[in-house]
């Protein structure tokens, strides 16, 4: 898991395993390109997420400059999709619309 500030140790983990809790499944995702099928009726009993705060923290989402040209992908395997600014408006908006589509009824 990813390390805390300071490189202490913790991580998403830590609590759970201190409080004997069994161990959450983790999505780690791009929201704009959901890696999942839709699917009715909630399927996620919590969604945490920490956007970005403030101008400089700005947001990047999965995407391609319209005015560049299609770039020759030759290996899959090692191919690192670029990025395009991902608007707050927008980045509010999608985060909604997952937490209508995947959230369960029963979660928290």
């Amino acid at each position: 898991g990813a390390k805390a500030a300071g490189g202490s140790g913790r991580d998403i983990f830590t609590n759970f395993v201190q409080y004997n809790m069994q161990l959450p499944e983790v999505v780690v995702c791009d929201n704009s390109m959901r890696p999942w099928r839709a699917v009715a009726g909630g399927w996620c009993d919590c969604i945490v997420t920490d956007p970005p705060y403030g101008i400089r923290a700005g947001a990047k989402k999965q995407g391609r400059d319209p005015d560049r040209r299609p770039v020759e992908i030759r290996d899959r395997s090692t191919y690192i999709p670029p990025k395009v600014n991902y608007g707050d408006d927008e980045l509010a908006s999608d985060l909604l619309n997952l937490a209508s589509e995947a959230a369960s009824a029963a979660g928290c």
